[in-house]
């Protein structure tokens, strides 16, 4: 292939995974120049969107600093998953909170106890393909009081320069205070105050992330009106703009405690494209209870890939309306005879070259 033209060469390369291509850097130097050069990452990463290369799932143990990739997931006819390799973060602090993936590029907020104190909370951003990381530079938070930190991770479709926006959320909510907010653009070396965020209550819960959809981040928020009864919201930050806003939503009430349903926005910001896509049955599974299913993504036979109570991984058919439960093989767990694998957080991620240093 070394007397090919680089386009195709390129090309050839571009739809290998991510650890096959680094491999191939030391087969000759066209391949090291072609690999190296700053275009091929972007070439790949197009690939990576358009669903032509390896996708995975990854999952953070929860008060821990461990990642794993999770392979063979997207099988139809798969129900044992295996977690393969596992990377150390090395960071000493109480908990994190996932922020979220996009391009290859996983975001954590990491928090030691009380969350006040200056320095004590830090932002990292990782590759786990390249095992490339680097951490955000100090920032000073309010002078009041705060619990935790809600943030977004997402790409600014303006400068596509990826940015990192926090939210100071108060100790005590009966007291008002403005919730501060502050965002880290990659390359400029600080945190930049830009306002407040709107006056609704953040779930600040380390299962809760936020999503990035459209060039803005978003998260599930409760409005608490003085004279009023309190309603779900969905809080958006347009990183272009950095402004906030509400993405108008349908009435979500179900009064089956034994279900979960999932909705669709085929629209963007159209509150009437809200379709009810699925109802699922499925809080019981054999003699175990279980709480929320959390959907995570399709299977290559259509059905609904579940994360529930932060243990458990479920396959759903929507026509045959059954549930599949994963074994999941390399996971440390905390109760062996049921076992239930470690609690944390499981979230789709793409593989990429991306460097964090010029990001």
């Amino acid at each position: 292939m070394d007397t090919l033209p680089i386009d195709i060469t390129t090309g050839i390369l571009s739809s290998l995974p991510v650890k096959s291509i680094l491999q191939s850097r030391c087969v000759c130097k066209t391949w090291r120049s072609v690999i190296d050069s700053s275009h091929f990452a972007d070439i790949h990463l197009a690939r990576t969107v358009q669903g032509k290369t390896t996708s995975n799932l990854i999952f953070l143990r929860h008060r821990n600093s461990d990642f794993y990739i999770l392979e063979g997931y997207k099988e139809s006819s798969q129900c044992i998953i295996n977690a393969r390799n596992k990377i150390d973060l090395l960071c000493q602090f109480n908990e994190f909170a996932f922020v979220g993936s996009l391009h290859g590029l996983v975001c954590i907020s990491y928090t030691r106890f009380p969350a006040w104190r200056d320095h004590d909370s830090i932002v990292h951003i990782y590759n786990p393909s390249t095992r490339d990381s680097v951490t955000l530079p100090e920032f000073k938070p309010p002078e009041c009081e705060y619990a935790k930190l809600v943030a977004g991770f997402g790409l600014d479709c303006v400068t596509k320069k990826y940015k990192v926006v926090q939210v100071f959320c108060p100790v005590d909510r009966r007291k008002y205070v403005k919730q501060e907010v502050q965002v880290y653009t990659f390359g400029s070396n600080s945190w930049r105050k830009i306002g407040y965020a709107p006056d609704v209550k953040f779930d600040t819960s380390w299962k809760r992330t936020s999503a990035f959809v459209n060039g803005s981040c978003h998260w599930l928020s409760v409005d608490e009106p003085k004279n009023g009864v309190a309603s779900v919201v969905i809080v958006s930050f347009d990183l272009a703009r950095e402004e906030f806003g509400y993405i108008p939503i349908e009435d979500w009430t179900n009064n089956d405690s034994y279900s979960t349903e999932i909705w669709i926005m085929k629209d963007y910001n159209v509150k009437e494209s809200w379709t009810k896509f699925v109802v699922m049955k499925i809080n019981y599974m054999g003699k175990f209870k279980f709480r929320m299913g959390y959907p995570i993504s399709f299977l290559k036979n259509g059905d609904i890939l579940l994360h529930c109570d932060a243990r458990r991984l479920v396959s759903y058919n929507i026509e045959r309306r059954k549930h599949t439960t994963l074994k999941v093989n390399g996971l440390p767990v905390i109760c062996r005879k049921r076992n239930f694998p470690a609690l944390g957080i499981l979230s789709w991620y793409a593989e990429s070259l991306i460097p964090l240093k010029s990001a």
